[in-house]
C-alpha cells in the first residue's frame, strides 16, 4: 500500500501523480483483454495432454462449447476456473491472463 502525505505546495502535482500512474497501467497494457486470455488458454491447452471435453469435465462445464467461447475471445473464464487452469497447467495467474514473460 502507498502512503501518500498531503502537502498544500505538492497538492496541484499528486493528480498529476495518480494520473500517469493510470496511464502507465494502460501504456503497460495490464488491463484484461479476452482475446489475449483466450490465445494464453489455447496455447496451454494444446501444449498439455488434455482435450477440451476432459478439461471441461475437470472444470465441471456443462459442456466444451465454454472452453471454445474462451479461446475465441467471447467470455473469460470466472476467477476459479482461472485458479484451476494456472493449477492444472502449472503456470501462474499472469501468465494465462497477460502472457508468460510479462512481468
Amino acid at each position: 500500500m502507498i502512503k501518500l502525505t498531503y502537502n498544500l505546495f505538492n497538492d496541484c502535482c499528486l493528480d498529476k501523480i495518480l494520473f500517469l500512474k493510470e496511464v502507465d497501467i494502460v501504456k503497460n497494457k495490464n488491463v484484461l483483454n479476452k482475446d489475449v486470455i483466450g490465445k494464453n488458454i489455447k496455447m496451454l491447452l494444446l501444449d498439455s495432454s488434455y482435450t477440451f471435453e476432459g478439461l471441461a469435465d475437470i472444470l465441471n462445464l456443462a459442456s466444451s462449447r465454454v472452453i471454445y467461447d474462451w479461446i475465441n475471445g467471447i467470455k473469460t473464464p470466472s476467477l476459479d476456473r482461472l485458479v484451476k487452469l494456472s493449477m492444472l497447467f502449472k503456470v501462474t495467474l499472469e501468465d494465462i491472463l497477460f502472457g508468460k514473460d510479462v512481468f
